[in-house]
């Protein structure tokens, strides 16, 4: 998403309330008012798990990363990555994310009006990402982004992406999501193939925290008005 989308969407800022809810304020979409559970351990309020979900299925990308590095013997450097990205206003809602999962990961500056959360550690996507939406899944076409990612996490699990055939098979799934593959990467890989998207046909809205959640990442609120209204009779 460029700067001037987020810039124009409005801000999904927060400010806290009594009896652990959120009233969140937009000039342009969000839900009015969303519950936190509370952690009865640590004292600290966190986020539905359907919110941080249908939050997801609106903002989230998964993506797999391949940087070049000389000093590994494949020549990349490749990581499985979780992204929210949001306008600075936003910040804190980024906060009360990271908070919800554990506190992995970083959130820092993704560009001159934004911020963004990514967790790249193949420990943590195992420990903490793939457990929450496995048991709380996406229900938009970003489901489908999920799985092609959640198998490049298993697979690197197995250390198949320190292979020659698994390098090439996580490039095949990379083509499958979001962008698809880099310019450099077509060089690279030039037998790549796209592997099949999973389809998603179950979109029924699992729990109205999930619709919370998606709204406040991609809902509109507009206000109509009429000036003037004239009624004839006859």
């Amino acid at each position: 998403m460029s700067e001037n989308e987020m810039e124009n969407r409005g801000s999904k800022s927060i400010t806290f309330e009594s009896k652990s809810i959120i009233n969140c304020n937009s000039l342009k979409g969000i839900a009015t008012k969303v519950k936190l559970k509370s952690d009865e351990d640590s004292g600290i309020s966190k986020l539905n798990p359907w919110f941080v979900t249908g939050f997801t299925d609106g903002e989230g990308s998964f993506m797999i990363s391949f940087l070049k590095n000389p000093k590994l013997r494949s020549g990349w450097q490749i990581q499985s990555v979780f992204q929210i990205a949001l306008h600075k206003k936003d910040i804190e809602l980024l906060k009360l994310i990271q908070a919800y999962f554990g506190g992995i990961g970083k959130i820092a500056k993704h560009g001159k009006d934004s911020y963004s959360y990514r967790v790249r550690s193949l420990e943590e996507n195992l420990d903490k990402l793939l457990p929450h939406f496995d048991q709380y899944p996406l229900i938009t076409q970003k489901l489908a982004d999920y799985l092609l990612w959640r198998e490049t996490v298993l697979m690197m699990q197995r250390k198949e992406h320190l292979t020659d055939e698994g390098i090439q098979a996580l490039v095949n799934m990379r083509a499958s999501l979001n962008l698809g593959v880099s310019d450099d990467l077509k060089v690279a890989f030039p037998k790549t193939i796209p592997v099949k998207r999973p389809e998603v046909v179950e979109q029924k809205i699992p729990h109205p925290e999930w619709l919370a959640g998606f709204t406040s990442a991609e809902g509109t609120f507009s206000k109509l008005r009429v000036e003037h209204l004239k009624l004839k009779l006859s």
